[in-house]
């Protein structure tokens, strides 16, 4: 059993889990991502492919809109 299916186990949610994503596979993916508020772009323009198996770190001083951009992503925003 893998750690995430162990974790999702302990949380109760066996049924919410996703199925498992080969190595290399894409699992994300954004186009032009970008938000403008109050007309400045907080982020524009961001392509990215996410790969399984891959590293991605997301760096910068405070208030560089790290948290932002992963809302975005998450489509939390």
């Amino acid at each position: 059993m893998t750690a995430v299916a162990r974790i999702g186990r302990w949380m109760g949610r066996d049924d919410e889990l996703p199925p498992p994503v080969a190595p290399g596979a894409r699992v994300l993916s954004a186009v032009n991502l970008g938000i403008e508020v109050g007309g400045r772009w907080l982020v524009r323009e961001v392509n990215l492919d996410l790969v399984a198996g891959h590293a991605l770190a997301v760096v910068g001083p405070n208030g560089a809109v790290k948290s932002t951009l992963l809302s975005m992503l998450a489509c939390d925003l």
